[in-house]
């Protein structure tokens, strides 16, 4: 008969949650590897992450993204101009341009949820085309 496991304790618990959490297991040629797994932001590898999320200009600046991978409608001579235009600008006049911004007649701005943002952008453009 085999030998019933012992309970583990509550510090050999939250060590093996620790461990876990730190390390994964991997196979290489058949046999169990434990490697620590690779820093995230959401469940996302880091650099994805920033992909997914920075804004255009700020990829460019930093050199992450290339020129085959601007936005549609956007090239580097469009994102060069928006850059000298912003950082040109003085903290007084930055803020008067967004302030008009919220302003403008025939527009709101509201905030809306990210996973949303999608579907809002196809219902403007079919209300542009209509």
């Amino acid at each position: 008969m085999k030998k019933p496991r012992r309970k583990l304790s509550a510090a050999e618990k939250a060590e093996k949650r620790r461990r876990r959490k730190e390390y994964m297991t991997i196979f290489v040629h058949g046999k169990q590897k434990r490697v620590k797994r690779p820093p995230t932001i959401e469940g996302l590898d880091v650099d994805e992450f920033i992909r997914r999320n920075a804004d255009p200009i700020w990829l460019h600046q930093n050199e992450i993204m290339k020129q085959s991978k601007f936005p549609p409608g956007w090239d580097a001579e469009r994102v060069n101009k928006v850059l000298s235009h912003y950082e040109s600008q003085s903290e007084e006049e930055a803020v008067a341009e967004d302030e008009a911004a919220l302003e403008t007649i025939g527009q709101t701005v509201i905030e809306v949820p990210t996973e949303i943002v999608p579907a809002v952008r196809e219902l403007i453009a079919k209300h542009k085309a209509a």
